[in-house]
């Protein structure tokens, strides 16, 4: 796990540290109702078991939570964090920023 910064919006990259697929990527968006949780207080474990079981890189973003940060702050960093992620994946078939 190595904690990233993605067009200035914290989180965290799982990678597997064998056997990497390379024709996929997950990004993930941790629960917690857009109030609670992080890449690494709540979902640490299970992002490390996904990478390793898909063989995927997992991409957590940790986008601003409520109440301190109001609708549609948690969207704007996931959009912007998206298109930064996706940027280095050319090779993938991803959706584009009209697509998203």
């Amino acid at each position: 796990m190595k904690r990233d910064n993605f067009s200035g919006i914290p989180g965290a990259i799982f990678t597997p540290s064998k056997n990497v697929n390379t024709k996929s990527i997950i990004v993930y968006l941790h629960g917690g109702g857009y109030c609670f949780g992080s890449s690494l207080t709540t979902h640490k474990v299970g992002l490390t078991k996904l990478a390793k079981q898909t063989r995927l890189i997992c991409y957590s973003v940790d986008y601003r939570l409520a109440p301190e940060h109001q609708y549609p702050a948690a969207l704007e960093d996931v959009l912007t964090a998206w298109k930064h992620i996706a940027v280095s994946y050319t090779h993938l078939t991803l959706p584009t920023n009209r697509e998203v």
